[in-house]
């Protein structure tokens, strides 16, 4: 498994047009390895740490992971500006499994408390960066995925799915893939906002040079505008998820939040929302909050969650046996239905909506 995934890195990384791999894992809980890096020294060592489990299978949840990693290093790219790209093959998703999803909304919080974060198909569909939809090219391995799933997901985002036999045959088919990502020559440049039009001048092999100007409104409809509100929607703002705000730490609007009726500072937020929840319904309530009050911090319209955010402070104030969160809750009490509130805010299904 190790090697195919590295043999994927070093063709991406080799074929020398400035791109760069990123890394998340799949198991009961998807999770980021590695945001986007040019450097096979540190993308080997992500690699090497990479081991196969028993357990459930939260592919969803890994997939939207792998979009907010493409996500940060669009912005991150451009320095102070915008990475905008005139081609999307620059910026994929790449997902190999031989098993099946089964924890994306967390199916089996009976066995496994979950991580707060529920994905679905059709979330998938709608993934995009800048405005411009992400493929996700899918591989199934052996007989025992669901292969109508990884078609499905390939054929709705613009990859495509390949089956093979067994992991003997993951290398080459990840380098064909990554071969394949470079069919089209990706352009990108650094524009201060989306709200202009550039001119640009493409010189290829340093002799014919083409010029064209393009509306980048157009090309980042729905992304991130450059003002630093993370593309706000009209004057109501826009939402991110908890995973976004558990590793984008420099996007913090504030470094202070208060949850129930104690102050935290940042660390002690992020230290919620990595924290393995075990159970405990209180870290999946307050990592919910985390996300729902930075995003009214960062300028989100809070209309549609004002009574919820009430409602979940009120709830850890109730259930705070004098050391805060976490608080050892084992039973929601009255308390699931205010996370999936929040939850569906968060990810845009309600409110102003999701910022990409």
């Amino acid at each position: 498994m190790r090697a195919g995934v590295d043999a994927f890195g070093e063709a991406v990384l080799g074929r020398g047009l400035g791109d760069r791999v990123g890394l998340v894992r799949v198991s009961t809980q998807s999770e980021i390895v590695l945001p986007l890096t040019d450097d096979p020294d540190a993308w080997s060592a992500a690699v090497d740490g990479l081991t196969i489990a028993n357990g459930w299978t939260a592919l969803w949840d890994g997939v939207r992971l792998g979009n907010e990693v493409l996500e940060a290093g669009a912005t991150a790219a451009a320095g102070t500006g915008l990475e905008v790209c005139l081609s999307q093959a620059r910026r994929s998703v790449v997902v190999f499994t031989d098993g099946q999803e089964n924890n994306s909304a967390d199916e089996h919080a009976t066995s496994y408390p979950g991580d707060g974060i529920d994905t679905t198909l059709d979330d998938l569909e709608q993934l995009h960066v800048l405005g411009i939809p992400t493929p996700v090219w899918t591989v199934g391995i052996g007989d025992g995925v669901d292969e109508d799933a990884l078609a499905e997901l390939a054929a709705r985002t613009g990859g495509a799915y390949t089956a093979i036999d067994g992991y003997a045959e993951l290398a080459s088919t990840l380098t064909a893939t990554a071969e394949g990502l470079s069919d089209e020559i990706p352009v990108c440049f650094e524009a201060a906002s989306c709200d202009h039009t550039e001119g640009l001048v493409l010189v290829v092999d340093g002799e014919e040079s083409f010029e064209a100007t393009f509306s980048l409104p157009a090309l980042c409809a729905d992304g991130d505008d450059g003002s630093g509100d993370g593309g706000a929607t009209g004057d109501g703002g826009c939402t991110r998820t908890r995973g976004y705000w558990s590793t984008h730490e420099d996007d913090w609007p504030v470094d202070h939040l208060t949850l129930g009726d104690r102050d935290y500072d940042r660390d002690a937020c992020l230290d919620i929302l990595g924290a393995p929840t075990r159970g405990d319904k209180s870290l999946q309530l307050a990592s919910q909050l985390i996300a729902a009050k930075l995003n009214v911090a960062a300028g989100a319209d809070d209309a549609d969650v004002a009574s919820t955010i009430g409602a979940a402070d009120a709830w850890l104030v109730d259930h705070d046996d004098g050391d805060g969160v976490p608080l050892g809750v084992g039973d929601w009490d009255g308390a699931e239905e205010i996370k999936d509130a929040l939850d569906a805010w968060n990810n845009g299904d309600s409110g102003p909506g999701h910022c990409d």
